[in-house]
């Protein structure tokens, strides 16, 4: 059974904080024009997602949509800035490229940037920059939650686990989720967590991973982008759940348990509605969470008892209507 936000009744796609104001102001009386920078240097799956975010908005609103995705030897500044320099109505740039959207939106104050997936003071981002931030924490509370459902049915210690790659913020804020997640179902369960300094280096997740089963744990989390795979093959070498991140990872790996998932399609989606709909203003950040579907679950593992998906929807329900408020920050 796929557990996701549209199966939840939660998809409505609206921004956070957003009225008419800012440059550009009265966007709407003309065809609307959206460019977006991606530095898609591999398979890059945020990428895709915000591309598709553009189709979708395109379709629905009749802007027009421009993506530009420069190689890391001609970089992202040049094409920010060709947007820029033609007066688009909204200019998206990715936090790979936080300094250079910087650099130009300096250049360019009377036009719209959004950086996708951080936070405007990100890199000291200047007025006219609105930040899309997902709420990553909020899935991470889904996928500890079932996590902690997992355990509390067994005997002996309960202990799940979590492998970062950097204690960066869109990392550590999945961990607070899922520590806070996995504590609520089972408040015996101990939830560690660690850091390979890697997002590139399977290895260096491996060892981590093993560190952790070691010491008892029965569901590692993967939080870790390219160097995520050598959690997970830990994982099922050991026998143990493994937890997908970032997009749904059941299909790669039967032994996942679930994964937590962002849409940046979603987000995108939702910022450029607020442009249309005159909501959208500069210097703000937007955020997208599980009311907004813009973060969720994949698919959960079939093996795993309807009962438990029961008390994840039920869950879910709780933290989309506000009802829990779950953690960003890791605090101890």
């Amino acid at each position: 059974m796929r557990l996701t936000v549209a199966l939840l009744g939660l998809a409505a796609v609206t921004g956070v904080g957003v009225h008419s104001a800012g440059p550009a102001s009265g966007v709407a009386s003309h065809r609307l024009r959206i460019g977006l920078v991606t530095t898609n240097y591999g398979n890059d799956v945020f990428a895709q997602a915000a591309v598709e975010g553009l189709r979708r908005a395109e379709k629905a609103f009749g802007v027009q949509g421009d993506v530009r995705t420069p190689t890391p030897r001609e970089g992202a500044a040049a094409s920010l800035t060709e947007f820029a320099a033609q007066r688009y109505d909204l200019v998206v740039g990715t936090t790979l490229d936080a300094l250079s959207l910087r650099r130009v939106a300096r250049r360019f104050p009377a036009v719209r940037f959004a950086l996708l997936d951080n936070t405007r003071r990100f890199a000291g981002q200047p007025p006219n920059v609105t930040g899309l931030v997902f709420q990553r924490h909020e899935a991470g509370y889904l996928a500890g939650y079932l996590a902690g459902l997992v355990e509390r049915r067994k005997r002996g210690p309960h202990v799940v686990s979590a492998v970062g790659g950097n204690p960066f913020p869109g990392v550590t804020s999945y961990i607070a989720g899922y520590r806070a997640g996995a504590e609520r179902a089972d408040p015996r369960v101990k939830v560690i967590y660690g850091y390979s300094h890697s997002f590139s280096a399977p290895e260096a997740c491996a060892a981590v991973a093993s560190k952790q089963i070691a010491q008892g744990s029965q569901v590692v989390f993967d939080v870790a982008g390219a160097c995520g795979p050598g959690t997970l093959r830990t994982a099922r070498a050991h026998r143990v759940w493994g937890l997908g991140v970032d997009f749904d990872q059941l299909a790669r790996w039967p032994h996942v348990l679930t994964s937590a998932i962002v849409r940046f399609d979603y987000g995108l989606f939702a910022a450029i509605r607020a442009l249309k709909e005159h909501r959208f203003r500069a210097g703000v950040d937007m955020a997208f969470g599980l009311r907004q579907g813009a973060v969720g679950l994949g698919r959960i593992n079939p093996k795993v008892p309807r009962l438990l998906r029961t008390g994840v929807r039920r869950i879910a329900r709780q933290v989309a209507t506000g009802k829990i408020d779950v953690p960003a920050t890791l605090v101890g």
